[in-house]
């Protein structure tokens, strides 16, 4: 096949401008913020009350995907994986007593942490040393020793940590704040927890 170098550029031209738009036709479900490859999977430990929650606010969003719940409770896990498996409309959601078995499992990238306050640590370091990130209720641990392990873990793995502080983002509370700060209401000086 014979090409003179003006066919050779007009082809060229037409393959480059064919590859520039592709990334274009495709949807984005494929490449966009909706990818399979960029929503995170999420096991939940801990699904009483604020586990319950947590899947109720989790689960209308398309970054995440719930696959898991761990609870010592048998009608907390049911519960929690029903109301999962009736948002997806499938039966996938996994089931466990054992927080061991989401925070050690290959497919999860995200743990969140609502188990009674004497257990946030353990399952939010075993999930930090086996590579997942961490949301964790308040308290974020019951030490200040178990405190300083867990940012220890944090930072030696580098994963990414939260704790949750619902009522400080709260827009009652900002008010509530704010008339304090301007002296609306009276000087308290006495505080009891």
């Amino acid at each position: 096949m014979n090409m003179t170098r003006r066919g050779f550029m007009r082809t060229a031209g037409v393959a480059a401008g064919a590859a520039a738009a592709f990334p274009t036709i495709i949807p984005s479900t494929v490449l966009g913020q909706g990818a399979p490859s960029k929503v995170l999977t999420v096991a939940c430990v801990g699904v009483g009350g604020m586990g319950l929650s947590h899947i109720t606010q989790m689960a209308d969003r398309k970054t995440v995907r719930i696959v898991a719940v761990a609870d010592v409770d048998k009608f907390h896990q049911k519960r929690a994986a029903q109301l999962i498996n009736a948002k997806y409309g499938n039966g996938d959601c996994r089931m466990t007593g054992d927080f061991r078995e989401v925070t050690r499992a290959k497919d999860i990238d995200l743990i969140t942490v609502a188990t009674p306050d004497n257990w946030h640590a353990l399952p939010a370091i075993d999930a930090i040393r086996n590579g997942k990130d961490v949301f964790v209720e308040k308290p974020l641990t019951l030490t200040v020793r178990e405190g300083q392990v867990l940012v220890e873990e944090l930072r030696k793995h580098k994963r990414i940590g939260q704790t949750g502080t619902m009522q400080r983002s709260s827009e009652g509370f900002h008010r509530a704040a704010e008339l304090i700060r301007n002296g609306r209401l009276a000087r308290s000086s006495t505080s009891r927890c």
